[in-house]
């Protein structure tokens, strides 16, 4: 292997151990007699992992769309799968991300900075969806107007996210905006301009795409409305007596603070927040159900790891019709 791969399979090694340690640091020793009285979680979670990957990769497909790029859904997985492992490695889960880009960058050479800007809007795209469902399970929930003002105000601070992202994308897609002198000069003359002219342009392009873009979000709501019932059916058996609708809301809220740039995949963060948001509650264990949702991970970045490791040695073909990979 060259010195860059060996250096990626080290930085691979050091997410897995983190992952470990966290793991094993934050009560998943708990989970053992849980686990032993209901052997079916673990495949559970696991199985969630899969949808999650899934969808995932669907999702990536259709948003690649806006770059005419047709990409087959097993190559779509494969780079889903890579990225994982490489997660727990910068802050926020930053480095699945890169790794993402750097893999459809050999796909299409030259369009780095065009894809980095799908791959962007693959992220908010995922976080829209959560804080969407978020909110409609809180305001679905009748322990929401009772909920203490930490948790309402991240309800509100959500809420804010969501108009942002909105206003964001209106901005992207406005001509009144390119039309504009700083417009002009961000992309015609400041520093590193090209660069910008490029990525602005990537995320213009989805104004001619809002059915891949909307079919993205709804296919990944549907994945967080399945994910609440994992998080129900996990706390039925690793926390005490918590109301099913109470669960979906504080889990998904939670896990807001998993993709926070604090630590890499969110380690630690995520677990202190689930803690804290249901024994805001009343309720204890909010970390095992967390935790629940790594175990079910771990498989599936240990297959990215070793995918990482063994190398893609298909080489990149030449640009088909967006149509070819669906008959694939």
């Amino acid at each position: 292997m060259t010195a860059g791969r060996w250096w990626g399979v080290l930085r691979l090694a050091l997410g897995l151990a983190l992952l470990v340690i966290v793991v094993a640091r934050t009560g998943a020793t708990r989970l053992v007699p849980q686990l032993r009285s209901a052997p079916w979680l673990l495949p559970l979670f696991a199985f969630q992992a899969l949808l999650g990957l899934l969808t995932e990769a669907q999702r990536l497909r259709l948003l690649l769309r806006s770059q005419q790029v047709a990409l087959p859904f097993t190559r779509a997985l494969r780079f889903c799968l890579t990225a994982v492992p490489f997660s727990y490695v910068v802050p926020g889960g930053v480095g699945g991300d890169v790794m993402k880009i750097a893999s459809l960058a050999g796909e299409r050479t030259g369009r780095g900075v065009e894809l980095a800007a799908v791959v962007l809007v693959d992220r908010i795209t995922g976080l829209v969806s959560l804080l969407l469902v978020a909110l409609a399970a809180a305001l679905l929930s009748d322990s929401f107007a009772t909920a203490p003002a930490p948790l309402r105000a991240a309800a509100l601070a959500a809420a804010l996210g969501l108009a942002a992202a909105a206003a964001g994308l209106l901005l992207a897609w406005s001509p009144m905006v390119r039309a504009t002198g700083v417009y002009r000069f961000v992309t015609l003359r400041a520093p590193w301009h090209r660069v910008a002219a490029r990525g602005l342009d990537a995320l213009y392009a989805f104004r001619d795409h809002k059915d891949a873009l909307a079919g993205a979000l709804a296919m990944t709501m549907a994945g967080h409305t399945l994910l609440v019932g994992f998080f129900v059916l996990g706390a039925s058996v690793v926390m005490a007596a918590v109301p099913a609708g109470t669960v979906g809301w504080v889990a998904l809220l939670s896990l807001v603070a998993n993709v926070l740039p604090l630590t890499p995949g969110g380690l630690g963060v995520g677990e202190a927040a689930f803690a804290a948001a249901f024994q805001a509650m009343g309720y204890g264990g909010g970390a095992q159900l967390l935790l629940l949702m790594r175990l079910g991970v771990v498989p599936f970045a240990c297959l990215g790891g070793v995918l990482y490791i063994l190398g893609d040695r298909r080489r990149a073909g030449t640009p088909r019709h967006p149509g070819d990979a669906d008959r694939e």
